[in-house]
Parts: structure tokens; C-alpha cells; sequence
């Protein structure tokens, strides 16, 4: 009921706030009508219906003001036509257009006399004409952007069935000398080995291309892209070679050249690369799990390293494993030289070597705990103590990526999760034994601390599937960017 109130109340303050700048609009425009300013009186009036629709007065004197603001905007394009304005005078009749369009949406329609449609006719005409003229001037200065701008603007003005035909073609023919200067300025940059520029030319040409233009602009394109990818790939820059052979693709979709070319890009340019199980310092062994690194490197191997983006090629985990078992290197701290020789032992051309740094928990008690009542086996009552748990672990991984040739440690970086759990415990008085107690089941997994244990293997799984997925993100993008 509060609530209906609080709704209601809104409402009515939202309507009384609405008609009290419904009223303020309309006096604003009764000011600016007794000034003879018909165009913002009219203008005011709108507003006000807008905001609240029931003011008889404002929508009659909108009706007389908004036909005394067509007269000036006629007075006002009649003396810049005389001046010599005509685009001037042409751009007061789209005001006054906007104004009417705006007076019909308060269901106020306001009419255009003989003299109006007839000057707003002969206005719009010579505009027109002006433009058109302007416009070829600028195709003929090769400012292609400016000419384009004006035939938009054209848009704005009425204009009559041929002139707007006329100006169709007008702006074809400017598209189409504008896609051929693109063109040439584009074949220069090609010839210049200047691919991107190239390459951006015919991608602005492609947005004004005509039917007859399209297919030759587009092979055109295609070709700078081929061009360009190849000469990527000779500066052994596959992942960009790839990129361009991709938007190749895009335009033609079957091309063979550009099939080849990807192929060669993603052979060439893949990165073998051997992760390492991680393994954990002195420091962070104290606390952690026993169960916790194994299940850690299981998760990892199975649901993260087995699915590599492209151009990254992790070495089999298995192999991995047994080769390291075989030389001694399994579960257990690893010299930077051990590393370096493993590695290139297998062929690999990046190595990930970490290990976890830190994995401290922390459980701390909550409030003071919650006073219980059970019965007991005697028939009488006790009382015992059941505290909540916060167990918060935080977990940090370090890990380095190496060159396979030459051992030189390009990255360090550092992957960490904090993530918390609550769990309760029971206390019981020292003269209580818990098998005297009548218990329900939820009451038992709390003193046989099962509730505990089941909630800190639900943060472990959460820490590892979280940890896992942060770890793989870092990796890939940081191996990723020794790609060019």
C-alpha cells in the first residue's frame, strides 16, 4: 500500500512539474508574440503543447502566431532573394518547413498562402541551380568532399522532378570521376610499394563504386591486399600476412592466390610452443593442498592448453610429461639452463615456465556466533555455539616466456586469484559428547565438518577453473604479441 502511495505521489509531482513548464512555455510565448517575434512565440507554443496537450489557449494562438511566422520566414527569403542570396532564402523556407512539421505533430496545422508556395518555388529553383553549379566547380578543382557536401545539401531543398534527376546524375558522374581519381592515386601508391595506402584509397573508392565500376575496383583492391600480404610474408610477418590474405577473402572468397597464401602464413608463422607443468616455491607448498598442484596441471593440459588460437601450436602436454620424467625434471624446482636445454631438445620456439609463488589461506570468525537449542538423549535441552567461517585463499602464479633459440627471457608476468568461501563450525559445551544430541542432517555435517570440508573443495575447483582460465588468457596474448 506504502509502496502504491510512493508511485502515485511520483506521478503526480512528474504531471505538476510538466504543467508548470507547459504554463512557463506558453507565457514565453505570449512575451515573444507582444514583441512581434512570431517565429519564437510560435516555436514556445509547441513546446507547451508538447509538454501538456490540454491548453486550448496556446493551441489558438499557436494557429495565429505560427501563420504570422510563415509570413516572416516569406519576408525573410524574399529580401535575401532580393540580395542576391538565394541559397540564403532557400534554407528560411526549410525553417519554416521544420516549423510546420513540428506544429502538426501538437495536431495544429498550419497553411501556406499563394505567394508563398509560389516565391518558395522560384527560391528553391535558383538554389538549386547555385549548387549544381558550385558542385561542378568543385569536381572540376578535384574537391571531390566538397562537391559531395553540397549535392547533400541540395537534398534539404524541394526540388522539382527534373531537377531532381539532374542532380541524380550529377552526383553519379561526380562518384564516378571521384572512384577513378581514388584509382590512379591508389596505383601510384602500389607502384611505390606503399600497400596500406593503397590499400585504404580503393577501400574509400569501393563506398562509391557503381555497378560498371565495382568488379575492377574490387580486383584491384583484392590485388594490393595479395601484393601487400606477400610482401609480409617476406619480412616474416605471418600473422599480418594472414590478416591481408583474410580480407582478400572477404572480397573474393574463392580466390586461390589468397587460399595459398594463408596456408603458407599460418605454417610458417606458427609458434611451437612448450608449456611447462607448473610446480609451486617452498613458500606456497606450506599451505597448500596436496592434491592441489596435480589437479591445477590436469585442468590446464585438458581444457585449456589442448584448444590453442591459431598460430600457436602447444607440444603434447603427455610428452611434455614423460620427456621431463625422463630427465629427471618432473615436480621439482628447474634451473633456467635445465629449461633451455629441454626445450630445445623438443623443437620448441617459446617455453612457458612458472610456478605457483603464493597460496595463503586465511579463515577468519564472523560476528559471535549463534546460540542453538537441541534436545538431547536425556530429554532435556542443550546449548551449544555455531559460528560462521570466512576462508578467503589467495593464489599467485608466476610464469616466464623464454626463446627456444637462444634462452632469452622475452616476458615475466604474473597471473593472481583471490576468492573467498563461508562454511560453520559448532561448539559444544566440554562435558557435551555430540553423539547425545538429537541432530538433524544439516546440523551433523556441521560437527562432523563436512560442511567445512565440502565448501573448501568447492573453492579449490573455483579457484582452479578460475585461475586456469586467467592464466591461459595471459599466455596466449603475450605469446601472441612476439607474432607480427
Amino acid at each position: 500500500m506504502n509502496r502504491l502511495l510512493l508511485v502515485l505521489s511520483c506521478a503526480l509531482l512528474v504531471m505538476g512539474c510538466t504543467k508548470k513548464l507547459a504554463n512557463r512555455s506558453a507565457n514565453r510565448g505570449s512575451e515573444a508574440e507582444m514583441r512581434g517575434d512570431y517565429i519564437l512565440a510560435a516555436t514556445n507554443y509547441i513546446t507547451a503543447l508538447e509538454r501538456n496537450q490540454n491548453q486550448p489557449d496556446a493551441r489558438m494562438r499557436l494557429q495565429e502566431a505560427g501563420k504570422l511566422a510563415l509570413a516572416q520566414y516569406l519576408s525573410n527569403a524574399q529580401r535575401e532573394f532580393r540580395n542576391g542570396n538565394a541559397i540564403i532564402a532557400a534554407e528560411e523556407f526549410v525553417k519554416a518547413d521544420l516549423l510546420m512539421d513540428k506544429s502538426a505533430k501538437v495536431q495544429v496545422n498550419l497553411t501556406t498562402t499563394d505567394e508563398y508556395n509560389d516565391t518558395r518555388f522560384k527560391v528553391n529553383e535558383e538554389a538549386v541551380n547555385l549548387l549544381r553549379n558550385e558542385a561542378a566547380d568543385a569536381i572540376d578543382a578535384k574537391s571531390f568532399e566538397k562537391a559531395d557536401e553540397l549535392y547533400t545539401r541540395i537534398l534539404t531543398f524541394d526540388r522539382s522532378a527534373e531537377q531532381t534527376d539532374d542532380v541524380a546524375q550529377d552526383r553519379a558522374k561526380l562518384n564516378e570521376i571521384w572512384v577513378n581519381h581514388l584509382s590512379d592515386k591508389a596505383e601510384e601508391e602500389e607502384r611505390l610499394g606503399r600497400w596500406e595506402n593503397a590499400a585504404r584509397l580503393y577501400q574509400t573508392a569501393l563506398t562509391r563504386t557503381s555497378a560498371d565500376q565495382k568488379a575492377q575496383v574490387e580486383d584491384n583492391y583484392v590485388r594490393v591486399m595479395l601484393n601487400w600480404s606477400e610482401n609480409e610474408m617476406k619480412e616474416g610477418r605471418f600473422k599480418s600476412a594472414y590478416e591481408r590474405a583474410i580480407e582478400a577473402t572477404r572480397i573474393l572468397p574463392n580466390d586461390r592466390r589468397a587460399q595459398e597464401i594463408r596456408e603458407q602464413a599460418i605454417e610458417r608463422g606458427t609458434i611451437k610452443t612448450l608449456v611447462l607443468p607448473l610446480w609451486r616455491n617452498a613458500t606456497a607448498a606450506t599451505n597448500m593442498p596436496a592434491t592441489f598442484i596435480d589437479t591445477f596441471n590436469d585442468e590446464l593440459e585438458l581444457e585449456y592448453w589442448a584448444t590453442a588460437p591459431q598460430f600457436i601450436r602447444i607440444l603434447d602436454p603427455r610428452e611434455t610429461r614423460r620427456e621431463m620424467r625422463r630427465d629427471n625434471l618432473l615436480n621439482r624446482s628447474l634451473s633456467d639452463d635445465a629449461v633451455n636445454r629441454f626445450a630445445r631438445r623438443l623443437g620448441a620456439d617459446m617455453i612457458i615456465w612458472g610456478e605457483i609463488v603464493r597460496y595463503n589461506p586465511i579463515e577468519t570468525r564472523e560476528g559471535s556466533g549463534r546460540n542453538i537449542t537441541v534436545r538431547n538423549r536425556n530429554g532435556g535441552n542443550t546449548n551449544y555455539i555455531e559460528d560462521t567461517y570466512k576462508y578467503e585463499v589467495n593464489v599467485v602464479v608466476e610464469y616466464s616466456i623464454i626463446e627456444g633459440r637462444n634462452g632469452r627471457a622475452i616476458n615475466r608476468e604474473t597471473v593472481e586469484v583471490k576468492e573467498a568461501i563461508r562454511y560453520k563450525k559448532a561448539l559444544l559445551p566440554t562435558n557435551i559428547n555430540e553423539s547425545d544430541l538429537e541432530l538433524s542432517r544439516g546440523q551433523r555435517t556441521i560437527f562432523s565438518g563436512e560442511d567445512e570440508r565440502n565448501n573448501r573443495d568447492q573453492l579449490m575447483e573455483k579457484i582452479i577453473a578460475e585461475l586456469s582460465k586467467r592464466l591461459e588468457r595471459s599466455v596466449y596474448d603475450n605469446v601472441l604479441r612476439q607474432l607480427r
